[in-house]
């Protein structure tokens, strides 16, 4: 009968998600982190098997870690929609081995299909509802907007992580801004009110100019 390893899973995939986020995935080999844990490869082997099945694991690790990272908590609907999409930008600059990870070479799409699917679960039908109230827009536009925010997040978090964008994170912050607001007028909101949901949108200069 087998004897079980030492060295618990989790402590493993936290491990690989250090050396993912530093170094990057094709850092990551049994050998490399077994040497990372300082120990043999067989742990590693017997609870994943392969690279393949590490991968598969690592990706679910990195996708909730992201998500921690993003996750929307329900107070002031506009403003946390925002943040989160700040977020994505932040991590894009902060950890761009892990946005690579997740959105190119984890190998199942797993975070790019969480994210546009994420308009189908009934919670984020009651924010679109509220997004929508508070944007005085009807619920199909309001849709619309988040889709196209997701959308517009996701790109623009890929062409920094792979330092195709270069700007400052202030600088970065100030795009999305303008972004935002652009895209909400594109919808339907007021030009004022646009600016007034949007924190992060340039303070004193109208967005219809």
């Amino acid at each position: 009968m087998p004897s079980y390893p030492k060295i618990p899973k989790e402590n493993i995939l936290n491990a690989a998600l250090e050396m993912l986020i530093e170094d990057g995935y094709n850092a990551i080999t049994i050998k490399t982190l077994s040497n990372k844990l300082g120990c043999s490869t067989q742990p590693i082997s017997w609870h994943f098997g392969s690279m393949e099945g590490l991968r598969k694991a690592l990706a679910e690790a990195a996708y909730k870690y992201a998500s921690e990272k993003t996750n929307m908590v329900e107070k002031n609907i506009p403003e946390e929609f925002e943040k989160i999409g700040l977020n994505y930008i932040d991590m894009a600059i902060d950890e761009p081995n892990l946005v690579k990870f997740i959105f190119a070479e984890s190998g199942g799409n797993l975070y790019n299909g969480q994210l546009i699917n994420a308009m189908d679960h009934e919670c984020n039908r009651q924010v679109i509802s509220k997004m929508s109230d508070a944007m005085e827009i009807d619920y199909d536009l309001t849709e619309k907007y988040m889709t196209a925010m997701v959308t517009y997040t996701h790109g623009l978090a890929i062409l920094i992580a792979s330092g195709m964008l270069k700007d400052s994170k202030e600088e970065l912050h100030r795009h999305f801004g303008e972004a935002g607001v652009r895209f909400m007028i594109s919808y339907g909101v007021a030009a004022e009110r646009a600016d007034m949901l949007f924190k992060t949108s340039m303070k004193g200069q109208s967005s219809c100019q």
